[in-house]
C-alpha cells in the first residue's frame, strides 16, 4: 500500500455490479468503480478494489449506502 492509493474489500457480486461496469469475469481489472478510477481485483467471493487516496471517503460512502440498499 502507498500514500497514493486507498482500498476496500467487499463481499458479493451482486454489491459490486451496482457499483462498476467492468467485466467480472475478467479480473484483475482496472476502470471506473462509482465514478472513480479503480483497480478491482478477485478473492473468491470478495473484491478488493484499490483507487486514488483522496477519494477514499466518497467511495467508501458509496459501497455503503449501495450495500443498504441491497439489504
Amino acid at each position: 500500500v502507498t500514500t497514493a492509493l486507498a482500498g476496500i474489500q467487499v463481499t458479493g457480486e451482486q454489491l459490486l455490479r451496482r457499483l462498476t461496469d467492468l467485466d467480472l469475469d475478467a479480473l484483475p481489472a482496472v476502470g471506473a468503480l462509482a465514478r472513480v478510477p479503480a483497480t478491482v481485483l478477485r478473492h473468491g467471493d470478495e473484491f478488493r478494489i484499490f483507487f486514488p487516496q483522496e477519494y477514499a471517503d466518497y467511495v467508501a460512502e458509496v459501497v455503503l449506502d449501495t450495500a443498504a440498499g441491497l439489504a
